[in-house]
């Protein structure tokens, strides 16, 4: 009895190439096949490798981390929680209403707050080798506003007075005085002074006028402007 050997040669393998396989040797007598199973494991690679992403406040925003391999690699998001001093360690994030794990492996952020901001670590794993591990920042940018949208002040005539508006917001910050709608220039008004103080999440813009005059009284407005949007502020004087 003569035996034959038939070999199937893969010369690059790959995921794709994992199935059942049947080899059917015949003569003119008879028939007969043998099936196998090859499945070929493969460590996780990157699809889509994390980066650095930004957002601004209120917006939506989504990370991506897509990886594949066989068995399908384990898509896994961690947050570092803490503050910026001491931090406490990466949590894994589980899909809430505003922070969700999409199918895919992408991560999306609703409406955006800067406490979403931070560190991430992206990890796909599927028992294959070492596995995947990334880290990104998503940073938050949040716009020009006030917190205070409006105010009103009395002096006596004669008197000085110091009109503030605090704004909010990434920094660099601008901030604008107007008078009935009329921008207010360094120059506008002799007895007009402006001076700005920084602060550690916005800047202050102080308005003084000095001997109040009853033609002062009015309808002032600031507006502060950064990168990311601008909003308004109104402070009401009256001068008695």
């Amino acid at each position: 009895m003569n035996q034959y050997t038939s070999t199937l040669f893969f010369e690059r393998a790959s995921q794709k190439h994992n199935g059942n396989y049947t080899c059917i040797a015949s003569n003119p007598y008879a028939s007969a096949n043998y099936t196998a199973s090859m499945v070929l494991n493969i460590p996780p690679r990157w699809i889509i490798e994390p980066k650095d992403v930004e957002v601004v406040q209120g917006s939506s925003v989504r990370a991506d981390c897509q990886a594949e391999g066989y068995p399908r690699p384990i898509i896994r998001w961690k947050q570092l929680v803490g503050s910026h001093g001491a931090p406490e360690g990466f949590q894994t994030i589980m899909s809430s209403a505003r922070m969700q794990v999409l199918e895919n492996g992408s991560l999306l952020i609703l409406e955006a707050s800067p406490a979403d901001g931070g560190s991430f670590l992206c990890q796909a794993f599927n028992r294959i080798g070492p596995g995947l591990s990334k880290m990104l920042t998503i940073t938050v940018h949040v716009p020009a506003h006030f917190k205070t949208k409006f105010s009103a002040q009395k002096v006596k005539k004669g008197e000085q007075v110091s009109l503030s508006c605090k704004a909010h917001g990434d920094r660099p910050i601008s901030i604008a005085w107007y008078k009935d709608g009329e921008i207010l220039g360094n120059s506008s008004i002799p007895r007009y002074s402006k001076r700005q103080f920084d602060h550690h999440d916005g800047m202050t813009s102080q308005l003084s006028i000095h001997s109040a005059r009853r033609d002062d009284s009015s309808v002032f407005s600031c507006r502060a402007s950064n990168l990311y949007g601008h909003d308004d502020s109104t402070v009401e004087l009256v001068v008695q």
